[in-house]
């Protein structure tokens, strides 16, 4: 499973950020499938914070 994290742009913290995420959680949470899940809805908050940060108005 650990050889699937080099392959993780490591620059790009809404790329590493869900993959560590899901890495551990995976053996905590004693389920792969749990694992996933939490992976992608750590992924879709931190695409969800990314986007709304951009377009928001100065001022």
């Amino acid at each position: 499973m650990a050889e699937g994290l080099i392959e993780v742009v490591w620059e790009d913290v809404t790329e590493y950020v869900p993959a560590v995420v899901t890495a551990l959680i995976m053996p905590f949470a004693f389920s792969i499938a749990e694992g996933i899940a939490i992976g992608f809805i750590v992924y879709a908050t931190i695409q969800g914070s990314e986007s709304s940060a951009g377009s928001s108005p100065p001022g």
